[in-house]
């Protein structure tokens, strides 16, 4: 890992590390209100989850660029496996007043595959859709077709440039870097998406993205049926 990569991982780390410290401190002190002290633990839970988060990701990019990531093998049904993501992700989008449709194929089918990687990758493009989009909402189509599991996800979000499209799938790279400040976030979680549908025998693509109107993913999988 390139001194580029430690940079950014200690500026990541650090950040939420100082805020977990800070809002410690500020418990300590004896004359804190109730409302106070809840606004503390909030932070330092919040701020934990960001540092878990991170240390997960950095963990997944480790195992996929020294190629010891492994994948499990076991059968799972498509509708089971949506309607998993849609309660998981229901509360984000309507904390953000946004419609999420995730819609199912019309005839639900039974895969052989790793589901909870599935999940992971849906989590983060859904989720990331969801962040970066103020009104109106995300649809989420599936397919399967020719051993082909897809997923296209069209959001209408604030959309990319053609300079920042060149970032997205770059690590620790968001668009800009007012959009780090304002949305959070260490760019990784579409660079690991990519990186495990491409392991699964598909790919993570931008399909088009227009600024100030939305952006359209599609995620392919190759995945044969159960037996």
């Amino acid at each position: 890992m390139n001194n580029y990569y430690l940079a950014n991982i200690s500026h990541e780390i650090r950040t939420p590390l100082g805020a977990v410290l800070g809002f410690a401190e500020v418990l300590s002190q004896p004359d804190l209100t109730e409302a106070e002290r809840m606004e503390s633990l909030e932070a330092i839970r919040r701020n934990g989850e960001l540092l878990q988060r991170l240390i997960d990701d950095l963990l997944d990019l480790t195992k996929i660029e020294a190629q010891k990531l492994e994948f499990e093998e076991r059968d799972f049904s498509v509708g089971t496996l949506l309607s998993d993501v849609r309660k998981a992700l229901t509360l984000k989008a309507a904390e953000r007043k946004l419609n999420l449709i995730i819609e199912e194929p019309l005839e639900d089918v039974v895969l052989k595959g790793d589901a909870l990687r599935i999940k992971q990758i849906l989590f983060n493009v859904i989720g990331n859709a969801l962040k970066f989009t103020d009104s109106g909402g995300v649809w989420v189509q599936t397919t399967y077709q020719n051993r082909t599991l897809k997923f296209t996800v069209e959001d209408t979000g604030i959309g990319l440039t053609e300079d920042e499209v060149q970032r997205l799938f770059q690590p620790f790279n968001q668009a800009d870097s007012s959009m780090a400040r304002r949305f959070g976030g260490t760019g990784l979680g579409l660079v690991i998406s990519r990186q495990l549908a491409r392991l699964m025998g598909g790919d993570l693509v931008l399909v088009k993205s227009v600024r100030g109107m939305g952006s359209v993913f599609e995620i392919s999988l190759k995945i044969k049926k159960a037996s």
